[in-house]
C-alpha cells in the first residue's frame, strides 16, 4: 500500500505497528 499522507484521519482502519501507545492523531507512524 502507498505511504500515509501526514495526517492520516483519526480513524485510521490501518492498525499501527510502530508504537500502538502513540495515538495516530498526535504522531502518524511509517508503514514500515
Amino acid at each position: 500500500p502507498p505511504a500515509q499522507p501526514a495526517a492520516p484521519p483519526p480513524t485510521a482502519a490501518r492498525p499501527q505497528t510502530s508504537d500502538p501507545d502513540a495515538p495516530i492523531t498526535t504522531r502518524p507512524q511509517p508503514l514500515d
